[in-house]
């Protein structure tokens, strides 16, 4: 059974996801499931290192890009691979530039 933290967070391949986020917009900065929860749910993000997009839209794709790749997994069966998932994140936040 997956709960909702589970399903956000907890799960090891999303958890990798939100690693290769914090990584890239924020730098190698100490990373724990608390530090992700209070960026997550309370939107308390150190500063990014990049400051190319606003820590909502980076969230927001986040969500949206790991939700999508859930479904594609349980509807389709297309593997939740963390680098795709990511890479959908940066295409979807480099898609508000235009």
């Amino acid at each position: 059974v997956e709960d909702e933290m589970h399903f956000i967070l907890l799960c090891p391949k999303k958890f990798e996801v939100w690693v290769r986020v914090w990584h890239h917009f924020f730098g190698a900065l100490a990373l724990t499931v608390n530090t992700m929860e209070q960026a997550i749910f309370h939107l308390r993000f150190p500063p990014q290192k990049l400051s190319a997009f606003s820590n909502e839209s980076i969230v927001g794709c986040a969500f949206w890009c790991i939700w999508r790749a859930h479904w594609m997994f349980i509807f389709n069966g297309h593997p939740f691979i963390p680098s795709k998932v990511f890479r959908a994140i940066i295409g979807c936040l480099e898609s508000f530039k235009h």
